[in-house]
């Protein structure tokens, strides 16, 4: 599981155009053990993202990813985010998540860049499990103006959009358009082991658009 965890995780350089401020690397893997195929016990370990800078230099923000003893595994990990604004020079945390067997015990955050209209940051949320295949990639988003978090439940916005169903995969890059929305990239979820998908929502892996002003999604794809 933490070799496949491993690939979620990861991302090769993205290219930026077409007016989108895109991601680079997806969250950082960390945790109390070792990389695969080893697996062997190192301890705790915390890493600090790198900081994401609005464009005016006035936006400001990283996480921190902690990996600790615990859990029936042996590791649990706590994600924080932090952000810095105008208003408020100092960083504050604006988001917490400790590790559960409900919310996920390798969970890892990994901040991509703050939109254009400087309200929304956008952050890769890698929710994972030790020792099991559940889990995946998603987004959250920091709102500036309501200085709130929001974890947009992706399946029901696509049940909405296509009036069925859909078991999904989300993969990178993820990236702001000059609207201020979020495009990602989308596509039929496949259990390991299995050849076919779980659902047949999509022609292989599709771009996806997230306005998170108006909680809506669509697809740039044509059927």
């Amino acid at each position: 599981m933490w070799r496949l965890l491993m690939l979620c995780l990861s991302c090769s350089t993205c290219l930026t155009g077409n007016g989108l401020l895109m991601a680079e690397t997806g969250p950082p893997w960390v945790s109390c053990f070792a990389n695969p195929p080893s697996g062997e016990w190192k301890g705790p370990k915390t890493v600090r993202t790198p900081f994401v800078t609005s464009v005016d230099g006035q936006l400001r923000a990283y996480a921190v990813i902690e990996a600790k003893a615990g859990g029936p595994v042996g590791c649990l990990n706590t994600v924080r985010l932090f952000v810095s604004t105008d208003e408020s020079k100092r960083f504050q945390q604006v988001y917490v998540e400790k590790g559960s067997l409900l919310g996920g015990t390798a969970n890892s955050l990994g901040p991509i860049s703050w939109s254009p209209n400087g309200r929304w940051l956008l952050v890769a949320f890698a929710n994972g499990y030790y020792a099991s295949d559940a889990g995946g990639l998603s987004i959250l988003l920091y709102d500036r103006t309501k200085r709130r978090v929001i974890l947009p439940d992706l399946s029901r916005l696509l049940t909405t959009a296509l009036q069925k169903e859909c078991s999904i995969r989300v993969g990178m890059p993820f990236s702001f358009d000059a609207l201020s929305r979020v495009h990602l990239r989308l596509a039929d979820s496949v259990a390991e082991g299995d050849e076919e998908p779980t659902t047949h929502c999509f022609q292989g892996q599709e771009e996806w658009v997230f306005d998170p002003g108006r909680g809506t999604m669509h697809s740039t794809s044509v059927h």
